[in-house]
């Protein structure tokens, strides 16, 4: 029994190593791409992986009319919501920018008046892509122009502009009147994947310790048994 045991924990073990790898590595490239100043977003993108996180910037207007809600984000322990608003570039595109989060009361536009710019403007902030749908996210509402992930396809028809196939992170630059709050874009992920790693092999390692201690500790019995009858 104790084999399949020791030989589970050492499962465990080596799949929290390669988790361990693997957000190392995300965590290096996020930090890779963000670095530098941004640049004017190209008018062409042909392949949005590579652009990922990178730093752009846009000039142009935002159409607050077409604002969307992405909820359940949290900022300083508190939960509220991402603000995307559809922005009308000086070159004639319409992008989708994520302008940040907002407490729940200050969901609606009329509760942060100074924070809707209105004119020409410049927005920078880094390149994000959508999320793929599973079984496991909730159902986003887009007639209530409510959501609970990026699913870009539908976000862009809600607020009725070409598909996009990616938005733009805004940076934390204070909008009037501070919210929303920018600079929402998560480029460190959690990693205590070297911890858990640990924990998993001394398991494996006390699991054999143990096992093999008792094991020991039955024949001694047994010998000292068959010592007696000879």
């Amino acid at each position: 029994m104790a084999i399949p045991g020791v030989l589970l924990l050492l499962a465990l073990g080596s799949w929290q190593t390669h988790r361990l790898f693997w957000k190392t590595e995300v965590n290096s490239f996020r930090a890779e791409q963000s670095a530098g100043v941004p640049v004017p977003l190209p008018q062409t993108i042909a392949d949005v992986a590579d652009w990922h996180y990178r730093p752009v910037y846009v000039e142009g207007r935002f159409l607050h009319a077409g604002e969307i809600y992405l909820a359940a984000r949290s900022f300083r322990r508190q939960v509220g919501y991402h603000i995307i608003t559809p922005f009308e570039t000086t070159d004639g595109r319409t992008v989708l920018i994520n302008r940040g989060w907002v407490i729940e009361k200050q969901k609606l536009p009329e509760t942060r008046i100074e924070g809707q710019i209105e004119g020409l403007t410049r927005v920078a902030g880094l390149i994000a892509i959508g999320q793929q749908d599973s079984w496991l996210k909730p159902e986003n509402v887009p007639d209530e122009k409510f959501w609970y992930w990026v699913d870009l396809p539908s976000m862009s028809v809600a607020v009725g502009v070409p598909e996009q196939f990616y938005l733009i992170d805004a940076d934390e630059t204070a909008n009037p009147g501070g919210a929303p709050i920018g600079g929402q874009t998560r480029l460190v992920l959690r990693n205590e994947h070297l911890h858990y790693a640990i924990i998993w092999y001394l398991l494996a390692i006390g699991l054999a310790g143990i096992t093999i201690i008792m094991r020991r500790g039955a024949r001694r019995p047994a010998d000292q048994s068959g010592d007696q009858q000879s």
